[in-house]
C-alpha cells in the first residue's frame, strides 16, 4: 500500500442529475437510554485550539479503477453477515454502502432516519463552502468611536479561530494609534451582534454548555469554552492594551456604529483551512459559528432557523437527497437531528465529484484517515481492522448513545465505495465503535 493514497480522481468525476431517492421513512424509535455511567456529551470534541497548516494541501485522490463485481459480491455478503451478528450492533441501526456513482449496493435500516452525531459536520462543511467560498477570510477589526475617541470596539465577525496572539498584535497596533492621539485611558466595548443572543438549539442539553460547545457568539478567542466568549475576548484585549500602556476603565457589550475609524485588523486563515481543522478534530464550536457565518454571507438570518434553513437550501441546490432529514444545529449535538443514510452517501458522492468540495474536505488534514489522522488516528490499529488503515477516510460521530461513521472505503480492487453507518441506542460506545470499524473494514474488501 502506497504511503500517500490518491482519493477520487478525475475518472470518477460524477454528475448527479437528480437527488438520491429515499423510500418513505419509518418512524425512528426512541433511542435507548445510555448505560449506567455513560456520559451525556459528545465524544468527538476538543476544547483546545487545534494548530492549522499554513496552507491547504492538495486533496488526495482515491484510485478510479473499475470495481470488481466478485469482490463487491463478497463485500455485500460479509456486510449482511457481520451486521447481523456483530456484538456492537443495535436495533436502531442504519447502514448504507454505495458504488462510486451513488448506486446502493448494500443497506440495512435504510428507510429509517437516525441521530447522526458529528457526521452532521459534513453537511456544515458543504454549506459553508457553497455559501462563502473556500478562499474566504474573516477580517476582525478594532474600531474607534469618532465622537468619544476613548471608546474602542472589538468587533466580532464570526471568525471561529481568532487567536490570542492575533489579539495581542491588534492591541499593540491600536495602542500606538491611541498614543499618537494622546489617548491613554479607554473603555473597551465588544460588538458580537452579528449573531443573536445565544440560546440552546432544539435538542441540546443544558449540560452541553460550556464544555461540549460554547454559547454561539460572533466573537471568541482561542476557541475558549466559556459562557460569554465575547466578554472573555474583550477582557483579554483589555489586558493586552494595559500591557501597552493604555489604561482600561471598563469592558462591556455595545454595538458599534457603522463606518467608524479602524484602529487595527487581523485576517484569518482561509475558510478551507478552518473547515479542515473542524473536520479533523470534530470541533463543535467551529461548526456552529461557521453555519451562522454561511447564513449571514447569503443574507439569511443568523438564527438557528436561518442557519439550518440555509443549509437545507444548499443541499437541495446540490441535488442531495433530504427526505426525512431534520437539522437543528451544525455540530450534530442535537438529539433532535435526524439523518437518513441516503443523505450522507448522496453528499459524499457529490463531494467526490466536485473539485471545489473535494479540495477542502478530502485532504488527510481534513477528513480523518483510518489509523493515521484526526479522530481516526487511534482506530484501525489492530487486526482485523488494521488492513483498512489508510483505506478508510471518514467522519466520526459520538454521543452518549450514538456512534456514527461515514466516508469513503478504498477497496483492495481500487474502487471507492461511499458508506454511512449510524448506530443509535448504543449501550457500549467502545463495542459499537468497533462494529462500525468492522463494517468499514469489510467495505474495503481487505477482510
Amino acid at each position: 500500500m502506497l504511503p500517500t493514497r490518491r482519493i477520487l480522481g478525475p475518472a470518477l468525476a460524477l454528475a448527479l442529475s437528480a437527488a438520491v431517492a429515499v423510500p418513505s421513512a419509518v418512524a425512528d424509535p426512541a433511542p435507548a437510554p445510555p448505560a449506567s455511567g455513560a456520559t451525556s456529551g459528545a465524544g468527538d470534541t476538543t476544547s483546545q485550539l487545534v494548530p492549522e497548516p499554513s496552507r491547504v494541501p492538495a486533496a488526495e485522490r482515491l484510485a478510479a479503477s473499475t470495481a470488481s463485481s466478485d469482490l463487491t459480491s463478497r463485500i455485500v455478503a460479509k456486510l449482511a453477515n457481520r451486521a447481523a451478528h456483530a456484538g456492537g450492533m443495535t436495533p436502531a441501526f442504519s447502514g448504507r454502502v454505495t458504488d462510486a456513482a451513488g448506486r446502493t449496493i448494500w443497506e440495512k435500516g435504510g428507510t429509517t432516519t437516525r441521530m447522526p452525531a458529528s457526521t452532521m459536520k459534513l453537511v456544515t462543511s458543504v454549506t459553508a463552502i457553497r455559501s462563502m467560498g473556500p478562499n474566504f477570510r474573516f477580517t476582525t477589526p478594532v474600531l474607534q468611536d469618532p465622537r468619544y475617541r476613548s471608546t474602542v470596539y472589538l468587533k466580532g465577525v464570526g471568525d471561529p479561530r481568532l487567536t490570542s496572539s492575533e489579539l495581542l498584535v491588534m492591541a499593540r497596533t491600536a495602542a500606538t494609534s491611541l498614543k499618537s492621539q494622546r489617548i491613554t485611558v479607554v473603555n473597551v466595548r465588544v460588538d458580537d451582534f452579528l449573531f443573536p443572543t445565544p440560546t440552546l438549539a432544539s435538542g441540546w442539553k443544558s449540560s452541553y454548555l460550556p464544555g461540549d460547545v460554547a454559547p454561539v457568539r460572533a466573537l471568541v478567542v482561542n476557541s475558549r469554552n466559556v459562557n460569554d466568549t465575547a466578554i472573555d475576548a474583550g477582557n483579554l484585549f483589555a489586558t493586552y492594551l494595559r500591557g501597552q500602556g493604555i489604561a482600561v476603565r471598563t469592558v462591556a457589550r455595545q454595538r458599534a456604529a457603522s463606518r467608524i475609524p479602524v484602529l487595527a485588523t487581523t485576517v484569518s486563515s482561509p475558510l478551507s483551512t478552518i473547515l479542515g481543522t473542524m473536520l479533523n478534530s470534530s470541533q463543535n464550536d467551529y461548526a456552529e459559528i461557521l453555519l451562522r457565518d454561511a447564513a449571514a454571507r447569503r443574507g439569511r438570518p443568523t438564527t438557528w432557523a436561518g442557519a439550518t434553513g440555509n443549509a437545507m437550501a444548499v443541499l437541495k441546490a446540490e441535488l442531495i437527497g433530504t427526505y426525512g432529514f431534520r437539522m437543528y444545529d451544525a455540530s450534530g449535538l442535537s438529539r433532535n437531528d435526524r439523518m437518513p443514510t441516503a443523505t450522507l452517501t448522496s453528499l459524499l458522492t457529490k463531494v467526490a465529484a466536485d473539485p471545489t468540495l473535494s479540495a477542502v474536505i478530502l485532504p488527510r488534514t481534513a477528513l480523518p484517515v483510518a489509523g493515521q489522522t484526526g479522530t481516526l488516528a487511534s482506530r484501525f490499529r489492530t487486526s482485523p481492522y488494521s488492513c483498512a488503515a489508510g483505506r478508510v477516510h471518514a467522519k466520526t460521530g459520538t454521543l452518549a448513545d450514538v456512534v456514527a461513521l461515514s466516508g469513503y472505503a478504498e477497496g483492495v480492487d481500487g474502487s471507492v465505495r461511499p458508506f454511512a453507518f449510524l448506530f443509535n441506542g448504543v449501550r457500549s460506545t467502545a463495542s459499537s465503535r468497533l462494529t462500525a470499524d468492522l463494517l468499514a473494514t469489510t467495505t474495503t474488501g481487505c477482510y
